[in-house]
């Protein structure tokens, strides 16, 4: 027995040296291959120490995770990772975030008593602030912007005189407050202790980055079902992309997996729910409703809980009514404004960018019906291969065509996202089949609530394709979807933590690479 044993321990032993070295090799080889693109010492010597990293870090994940501490390397890779893609991007080169770090900074003003509450349109900044706005507003990844950073940085404040920012007015009801707050707060840090614009601009990103971590670190933690999922959808480039920024995606991200969490502990639990589990999802529920209403159709998954759950069928039909109609009630009061203002008829011209023209009107759509269907039916059909490619992240930033993604990696992704998905030595569980129905039509109706927005809003009548739609919007839907496509038939004899942290940690690491090396030779 003794003998088995230890041949079985050698054989295990020299597995790991195999696969080790062929690491090994792997990383020296795309070294030299990132080397001989740019030409850069630098490059080479850092690929291939954080190559050695990745390589420890996933043999790490494989040998001595356990199923209880999942939650914690999650944590620990999600951080890691957000704060590579936190600093690989220059200033306000990822999507709309010279909006949103605008937004951030009225948000500080408020904080300290500097800005109206209810006006947006005049607040002041530091003048070495705003150099990075005008500056950093082209939102390109390149030699130029790195060199911009490295010559202009500046540990303290050279200059702490204001300028007062006008005629830059954006939507308070777009914005919750709590959404911005942490990225906010990381600004006001920065401007308290008289730091220069960079690690005042790059602090607010950061706090933002560990507000997402935390929050969705906790959803994986609560939830019975789809831990795998949830890990697998979080490490996806796009979402470290946003959750590392000043975009308000991440934090939209982060609270409807926490609510999609909260749901499924829900539909698991063996007793009633207590008022304070019947609280949490209240609150977060409301949180995820203003942010963008399509995703507050995940609270319709409410009544498929059992109502032995509630304590009786009257308390679930009272919680779920009073929970929409508080969800109602919230968008109303942030967002009715911008609803009324894209369903409404006009014949005023609008700009798009350097282009002109008059949005469609609710009743463009309904008063002709032939051609919004086939409208519809051509830009799903055209642009299905963008919306799932730009779903995962193969072009970050502004779409920018010089970093995204080789198709190799996209496909990487896509296979970790369908291992995550099936049911595995650390998640058996399935959900029933009419749960799991109703998931992918409710995320069939929020698609189509995402595109009709994009359509009132985005735009023009002279288009014949629905523009503005990208696949980063159905990120919040992503672990639903994939729960529901979970079959009783398909079982991984492994287990689906390990293989999505560890692959995606080793993915990351490629795409992170050659993001630099492209933006280097740029």
């Amino acid at each position: 027995m003794q003998e088995v044993l230890e041949s079985r321990l050698d054989g295990k032993a020299k597995s790991t040296i195999t696969w080790v070295v062929l690491g090994a090799l792997c990383v020296i080889i795309y070294s030299i291959y990132l080397f001989s693109r740019c030409d850069s010492l630098v490059v080479l010597l850092l690929a291939i120490f954080s190559g050695v990293i990745a390589l420890v870090a996933c043999f790490g994940i494989w040998h001595l995770m356990k199923e209880d501490q999942n939650f914690i390397w999650f944590a620990s890779i999600f951080l890691v990772l957000g704060i590579a893609f936190c600093f690989l991007f220059p200033p306000l080169a990822a999507p709309d975030e010279h909006y949103h770090f605008m937004a951030s900074y009225w948000t500080s003003d408020y904080l300290i008593g500097q800005a109206s509450p209810f006006d947006s349109s005049s607040f002041p900044v530091r003048e070495e602030d705003l150099l990075i706005f005008e500056k950093g507003n082209d939102g390109v990844a390149n030699r130029d912007s790195y060199e911009w950073i490295t010559q202009s940085f500046s540990w303290g404040s050279n200059n702490d005189a204001l300028s007062l920012v006008e005629d830059y007015s954006f939507d308070l009801g777009s914005n919750p407050f709590y959404i911005k707050l942490p990225s906010a707060c990381g600004i006001l840090l920065g401007r308290l202790l008289g730091l220069g614009a960079f690690p005042t601009f790059y602090l607010g990103r950061l706090f933002n980055l560990l507000f997402v971590a935390c929050l969705i670190t906790i959803a994986i933690r609560i939830t019975p079902i789809g831990k795998s999922v949830f890990m697998a959808v979080a490490l996806l480039p796009m979402v470290l992309h946003l959750s590392s920024t000043y975009s308000y995606d991440g934090g939209v991200i982060a609270l409807a997996f926490l609510f999609l969490a909260l749901i499924l502990r829900a539909l698991k639990l063996q007793h009633p729910l207590t008022k304070g589990e019947l609280a949490r999802i209240a609150i977060v529920g409301v949180l995820v409703a203003p942010c963008k209403a399509v995703y507050s159709a995940l609270a319709i998954f409410l009544l498929l809980v059992p109502s032995e759950r509630y304590g009786s069928k009257k308390n679930k039909v009272l919680y779920c009514a009073s929970l929409i109609l508080l969800m109602c009630v919230a968008i109303i009061v942030l967002r009715m404004p911008t609803f009324l203002s894209m369903a409404s008829a006009s014949s005023i011209g609008v700009e798009r960018g350097d282009s002109a023209g008059v949005y469609y009107s609710l009743s463009d759509i309904l008063l002709h019906p032939t051609r919004s269907i086939l409208m519809l039916l051509r830009t799903l059909f055209l642009k299905a291969d963008f919306y799932w490619t730009t779903l995962i992240g193969s072009s970050l930033g502004y779409f920018q065509s010089s970093i995204a993604a080789p198709m190799y990696l996209v496909v990487g992704y896509l296979l970790v996202l369908i291992v995550a998905a099936q049911r595995s030595k650390v998640d058996d569980l399935v959900l029933p089949a009419s749960v799991r129905l109703s998931m992918i039509g409710l995320s069939c109706l929020a698609f189509l609530g995402i595109i009709l927005s994009m359509w009132l809003g985005w735009t023009f009548t002279t288009e014949t394709i629905i523009e503005g739609v990208q696949g980063r919007y159905l990120l919040p839907l992503l672990p639903t979807i994939l729960l529901a496509s979970r079959s009783r038939a398909v079982y991984i004899d492994r287990e689906a933590d390990r293989i999505a942290l560890s692959s995606l940690s080793l993915l990351n690491y490629i795409y992170l690479y050659y993001i630099l090396m492209n933006a280097l030779i740029s």
